[in-house]
This record gives C-alpha cells, sequence and structure tokens, in this order.
C-alpha cells in the first residue's frame, strides 16, 4: 500500500511482486496525482481528488527501482522495484534489513539509495544460517 499522508508519500520505498495489486490511498483532503515512471512496464497517472479514496494497478514484469511523483505536489516522491519472488527488503530506520526463507545457496544481493546509487554483494547461507551483510554507501564530500 502506498499512502498519500501529509502531502507525502509513505511508505517512501518499498518493492512488490510481479502481478500484485498496488493498492494507492489518499489519506488527505486535497488533489494528489500518482505519476509512475517505470522503464519496462507501462506507466501509470491518475489524478486523485480528495473524493478519490483508493485507486489500484499492477505491474506485469519485473523492474528495477523506479520513481513515483505527484505532479500536483512536485516535493512528493517516492520509489518500487518490481520483483518475481518474495526475498526482498527495505531497511529500517537504523539501516538493518532482513531477508528470511532463502533455500539454502549462493545470492547476489542488491542495495541501493536514492541519492547514493547501487551495490552488491554475494552471500552464500546454509540450511539455518543467519548471516550479515554490511554495504558502506559514501556520501561524496563537497566541492
Amino acid at each position: 500500500v502506498l499512502d498519500q499522508n501529509g502531502c507525502q508519500y509513505k511508505p517512501h520505498v518499498m518493492g512488490i511482486m510481479v502481478g500484485q495489486t498496488y493498492k494507492i490511498l489518499n489519506s488527505d483532503g486535497v488533489l494528489h496525482n500518482v505519476h509512475t515512471l517505470p522503464k519496462i512496464n507501462p506507466a501509470f497517472n491518475k489524478g486523485m481528488p480528495a473524493t478519490v479514496k483508493e485507486a489500484t494497478t499492477s505491474f506485469g514484469k519485473p523492474e528495477a527501482v523506479f520513481h513515483i511523483k505527484c505532479d500536483v505536489h512536485p516535493w512528493m516522491s517516492a520509489y518500487v522495484a518490481v520483483y518475481t519472488h518474495p526475498f526482498f527488503s527495505v531497511t529500517a530506520t537504523d539501516g538493518k534489513f532482513t531477508i528470511a526463507g532463502l533455500d539454502p545457496g549462493t545470492y547476489e544481493i542488491t542495495a541501493w539509495h536514492e541519492k547514493l546509487g547501487t551495490q552488491t554483494a554475494s552471500v552464500t547461507v546454509g540450511g539455518s544460517d543467519t548471516k550479515t551483510q554490511n554495504f558502506k554507501f559514501t556520501v561524496p564530500a563537497k566541492k
């Protein structure tokens, strides 16, 4: 669920699965607009006046993180990624994340940051392993 609340999209970043219903709410009493900007899936561009409290869409193909904006309120911004599997997570405020239920094997994990880009790491897990993978994003020095 993506909610427009306090003239902000909540959550700011999320993952969904291919074909999953993507529910969009307007909890504000004002006009909003949900404008998705995918490169692979068809875009969704829907005005949501105060009287329209809910809309739905879905995405039929996997896609890396893409932007969602409100054409009415340019500061409103969110991001979504579309996956073919349920093994994704968004970090908590402390930067930690959990991906549970993986079968034993070696996996590539990708971490994405809105301003600092993408990093990947290879992780091998056994049957009951708990692994820690740290990603370090560095803010460039100001010139």
